[in-house]
């Protein structure tokens, strides 16, 4: 499923003019995100698996059925345990990253 990648990203609205950009995240176990800090507005919803997510110091656990919005200012960042099956999250993003 993840063959020489550990997060595969498949952007729903390649129209980059819009003002928000919406992803499905595909990640492998033992992932870890770099942290994020960006202007705008993120939302999560857990469509497969679990995730550890952290917003500024708060840890949060998603499940899957689990949903996260916050501002994006703030620092954030997911680990994936190696132990984990593999998860897929959508991401609402605006602005756009990209």
């Amino acid at each position: 499923m993840y063959p020489g990648a550990l997060v595969r990203n498949e952007c729903l609205v390649p129209d980059f003019k819009r003002k928000m950009e919406a992803i499905v995240s595909k990640i492998a176990p033992g992932t870890r995100s770099p942290v994020y800090e960006h202007e705008g507005e993120d939302f999560g919803d857990m469509l497969r698996g679990r995730l550890q997510f952290w917003v500024g110091e708060e840890p949060f656990t998603l499940e899957e059925g689990d949903s996260i919005s916050f501002p994006a200012r703030l620092p954030h960042y997911w680990i994936h345990p190696a132990t984990a099956e593999p998860v897929e999250t959508l991401w609402v993003i605006t602005p756009p990253t990209r």
